[in-house]
């Protein structure tokens, strides 16, 4: 499985534009004349922002080895050289960290990037960052302990970025909300006030 490798973030604003839209058809003319337009714009981006508060930790980490089997045609150009089998067994090391708010975004890509996918899961149990080596047997050697210790901490950097990328795209989702729900709502309030207006006056009753 690999982590920012599903869903674009985007995808969640489209999900919730199409909701907003949904509540302001909802609202009736005798509302849009009568009620208090700041607080329906109030009520509406709080109910709808996408708020990204997914955290890790480093504390108590959880390192685990093991053997996973590679296919020869995933294997570099340089060791498919002379490899007969199908599948070679390298380790792997799985951490795992323990994790706070949505999980989900971890498998959300940010716009306009075009970072690489990052081999690992994520549930609501954490978040797990998986290293695979061209170490074929455990226990590895001190050379390539020191190669894993510095991929992880590489990994855990990217990741970091990325769900700040994701924060801040959710940020400055969630300030164009209000504004842009009370453009709409004010734009139909007039034209709700115009169209009253004109009816009011092809009656002759009056």
């Amino acid at each position: 499985m690999y982590l920012f490798n599903n869903t674009p973030i985007q995808t969640r604003f489209d999900e919730s534009d199409k909701k907003i839209a949904s509540e302001l058809n909802k609202i009736t003319d005798n509302e849009l004349l009568n009620c208090d337009l700041q607080k329906i714009a109030d009520r509406i981006e709080q109910q709808y922002s996408i708020i990204c508060d997914t955290e890790f930790t480093t504390e108590d980490v959880e390192p685990i080895s093991y053997l996973m089997p590679i296919s020869r045609e995933a294997l570099r150009p340089e060791l498919r050289i002379g490899a007969i089998h199908e599948f070679y067994d390298f380790v792997a090391v799985d951490y795992k960290f323990k994790i706070q708010g949505d999980y989900t975004f971890f498998f959300n890509t940010p716009t306009d990037t075009h970072y690489a996918p990052i081999k690992g899961s994520a549930n609501a149990n954490g978040l797990t960052l998986t290293i695979i080596t061209e170490y074929t047997r455990i226990p590895l050697s001190d050379e390539w302990k020191e190669r894993v210790k510095e991929d992880i901490k590489f990994l855990v950097s990217e990741v970091k970025t990325r769900i700040n990328l994701l924060k801040e795209e959710c940020k400055k989702r969630n300030a164009n909300i209000k504004p842009n729900v009370l453009s709409i709502l004010e734009k139909e309030r007039q034209n709700l006030i115009e169209k009253k207006t004109h009816d009011a006056k092809l009656n002759p009753f009056k």
